[in-house]
């Protein structure tokens, strides 16, 4: 297992991030448990966009890194932003670069999220995520950390630039209780 950490991002991840992010979500190939190809077309999300994201004030950025043995420094290999709003937080740009997927980075990122949200916002009672409906192995993989299926779809957001869907396409909302 790999000694991951999380931390907040700084404005000098953001380059990264949006790499990180594009590959895992358009450009990861089968291997990829966050990819998108062949259901959604377009770049995942422009320096802009994450920009814009980072500094909102209800929004914290985390990144998730390792040390490796042939690195000095730590590798960033994932990301993932929490979203509050009063007793919930949404969790979403979640990704593990697509060289180190399939080596249970996923599972530890997201249950490092999570520590991360009960220790820093007090009224949390509610992690919630959206997910595409037909990612079926990326539900059951949120349904096996204690996710919920709500029963609430949203149609894909074609205007907020994240994507054109290929296939009909809606978001399931998941949601997991404190």
């Amino acid at each position: 297992m790999h000694n991951l950490t999380i931390r907040e991002a700084q404005p000098d991840d953001l380059t990264t991030l949006v790499e990180i992010i594009n590959q895992s979500y358009r450009a990861g190939g089968q291997r990829s448990w966050t990819s998108e190809q062949g259901l959604v077309q377009g770049q995942r999300i422009g320096f802009d966009q994450l920009k814009q994201l980072f500094y909102k004030s209800n929004v914290t950025l985390l990144v998730g890194e390792i040390f490796t043995a042939s690195q000095h420094s730590p590798v960033t290999v994932a990301c993932l932003a929490l979203s509050s709003n009063k007793d919930r937080v949404e969790i979403g740009t979640y990704c593990v670069a697509p060289a180190y997927q399939n080596l249970g980075l996923g599972r530890q990122v997201l249950s490092l999220a999570e520590a991360y949200a009960l220790q820093n916002y007090p009224n949390l009672k509610i992690f919630e995520m959206y997910v595409l409906d037909v990612r079926t192995e990326l539900i059951a993989f949120y349904l096996r950390a204690g996710y919920i299926k709500s029963g609430h779809t949203e149609p894909y957001p074609v205007d907020a630039d994240v994507g054109v869907p290929c296939v009909p396409i809606e978001l399931i909302h998941l949601y997991k209780s404190i």
